[in-house]
């Protein structure tokens, strides 16, 4: 948990004059994934201030930094899900609302997490279909329409590093491929036996020829305490064995 829009990323100033040129588009597609494939609340404390309350420090840290970068989550209510979008080719503030239609949960054996979503358009064109991937290097770039070995390379930097990374990916839907795709998953989350493999097998039907938006890394620190308590195993004679990591590089 923390304060929205929290101080901490250096690079915002170079990232809106990206913004503001020939890859703005790719730039705001990125974000957009970030700001909208999660599971964050947004709320407001008593002193009128929005706080956003993730299941991981790495949602969090990934909501807030699109919020710094002119994607802000802005909450949620039921299906619906709200984004003040600002900055960039953008200008003043723009609310883009989207419906969730189906969320695929992420656990250790898919290494990846998604969002169908309904996002409204003005000017009157019709609703744009979107599925919004986040995810492990190696379940998402095998599920990548193109290769993307210059990514592959930053990616194992970052790693050498000791961060922990994650690929963004995105596909356009067609609504006759979310028809088709809520159908399966409505009847998969009726299920009784089996139900999160199904509803995992549904996912993966649609999880495919993504297109590759980029790639988040983030400095995988100790939890506050957890230096201390280490220590004072160790003082008390207690050997301590800690194998994390599902690389080579960040084990």
């Amino acid at each position: 948990n923390g304060e929205a829009g929290a101080a901490g990323f250096s690079g915002a100033a170079d990232m809106e004059n990206a913004r503001r040129g020939a890859r703005g588009q790719d730039i705001d597609a990125f974000l957009e994934a970030l700001a909208v494939s999660h599971t964050v609340m947004a709320t407001t404390n008593a002193q009128g201030t929005m706080t956003y309350e993730a299941e991981s420090p790495d949602e969090f840290a990934l909501v807030s930094a699109a919020a710094d970068l002119g994607w802000a989550f802005k909450g949620r209510r039921g299906t619906e899900l709200w984004v003040d979008v600002s900055g960039g080719n953008v200008g003043g503030p723009t609310r883009a609302s989207y419906t969730i239609l189906a969320s695929n949960a992420f656990n250790s054996a898919r290494k990846r997490m998604s969002v169908v979503v309904r996002k409204d358009r003005q000017g009157g064109y019709g609703p744009e279909y979107l599925l919004l991937v986040k995810g492990a290097d190696n379940v998402m770039l095998e599920r990548a329409a193109d290769k993307h070995v210059g990514l592959e390379a930053d990616l194992k930097e970052f790693s050498m590093q000791g961060l922990r990374t994650l690929v963004i990916g995105s596909r356009k839907l067609s609504e006759d491929e979310v028809r088709s795709f809520q159908a399966k998953f409505d009847q998969a989350q009726r299920e009784t036996r089996d139900r999160e493999q199904k509803l995992a097998d549904v996912a993966e039907e649609i999880e495919k020829n993504m297109t590759i938006l980029g790639a988040t890394a983030i400095e995988d620190k100790l939890q506050v305490g957890v230096p201390d308590c280490i220590e004072k195993i160790r003082h008390a004679g207690i050997k301590l064995w800690v194998l994390t990591g599902d690389k080579l590089e960040t084990a």
